[in-house]
């Protein structure tokens, strides 16, 4: 981000994180800000003797967040690295409410966009996809052998040979 001194001012002193920080200025007084951090910029006025503290944070980093997968059948959003963020998610491209921490069991497929107070933002996608657990594997089994059995008894019984 540049900035630009009003006339008369000069930089006397740049931290960054309360550390030296070497700052150019053009000659037109436009310094950039390009290292996230805390910047505290002593300005001095040539004219007025007056001295002025600019403080400044920069924080291009974006939100993180940590998916879990707990089982196959459910997502949680949790820990995330900035407080105040702002959670839109979408289930097969539909806002739906939600805040962080909350378990996510519907089947389909998400994407997570998560932004900052500064306007920082990252997007996520996932999937819960539908899955049968071993009792119902077995039953759609048992009914598919039940059928089997089923119209094989029809096919026999129309087959019988009957005797006059």
């Amino acid at each position: 981000m540049t900035h630009r001194l009003y006339e008369g001012f000069t930089i006397t002193d740049v931290t960054l994180n309360n550390d030296f920080y070497a700052l150019s200025v053009d000659g037109y007084g436009n310094f950039a800000l390009t290292e996230n951090g805390f910047y505290l910029i002593i300005l001095r006025h040539s004219v007025l003797a007056y001295s002025y503290e600019l403080r400044i944070e920069i924080d291009n980093i974006p939100p993180t967040v940590l998916i879990t997968q707990p089982d196959s059948k459910s997502v949680k959003v949790s820990d995330a690295s900035k407080n105040n963020l702002i959670c839109v998610l979408l289930k097969d491209g539909n806002e739906i409410s939600y805040s962080l921490g909350r378990l996510i069991t519907d089947v389909g497929s998400y994407k997570l966009t998560i932004v900052d107070d500064l306007g920082n933002s990252n997007t996520y996608e996932f999937t819960i996809n539908y899955s049968l657990n071993g009792w119902g594997i077995l039953v759609v089994i048992i009914g598919i052998i039940l059928a089997i059995i089923m119209l094989a008894i029809v096919i026999r019984a129309r087959t019988k040979i009957k005797v006059k």
